[in-house]
Order: C-alpha cells, then structure tokens, then sequence
C-alpha cells in the first residue's frame, strides 16, 4: 500500500490522517470537495472521511451526498484496491448492543435519524459491493487541540466555560467515549495496513 487517496482530507479526521500517512513515507492524495477524477495510477487505498456531523439535520441532501452518493460514484470507477469507510459509533443510538455485529435500527421517519441512516448506507455498499476489501471504522467523539472551537459538546463546555457558567443539556448519567485526533488517526492507518475484521469500533 503505496498510495493513499483521503476523500474528506483537508477535514478536521482528513488531514490528521493525511499527516500520519506522510509521516510513513506514503503518497498521499486528497482530491478537492466533490472531486470524482481518477489520478494517474490509480486511488491505492481509498479513506473515506467526507461526512457531516453538527448540521446533518440542516442539510439532508448534502449528507446523503457525503455518506452513499459520492462514495457510489467512486467505488463504481473501479479504480482503486480496497476502501476504509469512517463510520461512527452514533448508529447504536437506538440499541443495546454496541458490538460490531449488532443488528442495528433506524427510524427513517425521524429527522435525527438522518445521519445515521445515510452512514449505514454507506457501510453496507462498503461491505458487499467491496467483498473483502471493503473496511468499516465507527469512531465514537474524536477531539483535538482547538476543540474549544468547535461545534461538539466538549466545545460547548470550554466556550460555556470561558463565559463563567456551564450548563449541561443532558443527564448526568450520561456516558461519552473520546479519542484523541492523532490517536484516532493512527488507528485508521494501522487497520489500513493491517486490519482482518470487517468492522471496527
């Protein structure tokens, strides 16, 4: 695996990627924000990082765009080895089971369901139109060193914070997993070289 093809990779998870990829001595390709040309030689590794997090709800289209049909119009070149899906461990919102081969629901009808229909859909043309090539990683909250300016919940908490007040908008028995930026991206890269699972959390 020579060459990687980051799609999302001028993203917050992207260039994170991107950066640990180069500091492996691989030639890393980010094409532009809805680039779908091959470049000469062929993608190698595709990682799939384009997604919309905080404003899924305001922008349907864009989201089902980012998470199934763009990804559909790449796989269908062909023109790649094998694919890296970045998921997120927000598709067991509504079960009780958080294992990789959990059977998973959704409700279509619900707006906030949005995202996490659109991200299965993406994991399942992943996983059978790309056989055994084809790799789901459903990261959980990955934060990093400016995530006071970020629109999550720990963002929140430190601009709240900064203000003198902070109010939580969920129960105090709430529970939260957090990875860090770069840990997260080396995750990402050592399943790309080396991973045998189908799916990971």
């Amino acid at each position: 695996m020579s060459r990687i093809t980051i799609f999302g990779g001028h993203g917050f998870i992207g260039r994170a990627v991107a950066r640990k990829a180069q500091e492996r001595s691989y030639e890393v390709i980010c094409p532009p924000r809805g680039s779908i040309t091959v470049p000469e030689g062929r993608h190698g590794t595709i990682i799939w990082c384009i997604g919309l997090t905080a404003d899924f709800r305001n922008r349907p289209y864009d989201t089902a765009v980012a998470h199934v049909g763009l990804l559909a119009e790449i796989l269908a070149q062909r023109a790649h080895d094998r694919v890296l899906f970045l998921s997120s461990t927000r598709v067991y919102s509504t079960g009780t089971n958080t294992s990789e081969d959990a059977t998973l629901s959704v409700r279509p009808g619900d707006p906030s369901d949005l995202y996490n229909v659109t991200k299965l859909a993406g994991e399942a043309l992943v996983l059978t139109a790309e056989g055994k090539d084809g790799t789901v990683v459903r990261l959980s909250n990955i934060v990093g060193p400016k995530e006071a300016g970020r629109s999550t919940f720990l963002g929140a908490i430190a601009q709240q914070a900064k203000e003198g007040e902070i109010r939580l908008e969920s129960a105090l028995d709430t529970a939260k997993d957090y990875l860090w930026i770069d840990d997260a991206a080396e995750a990402i890269l050592n399943i790309a070289e080396r991973g045998t699972e189908r799916i990971y959390n």
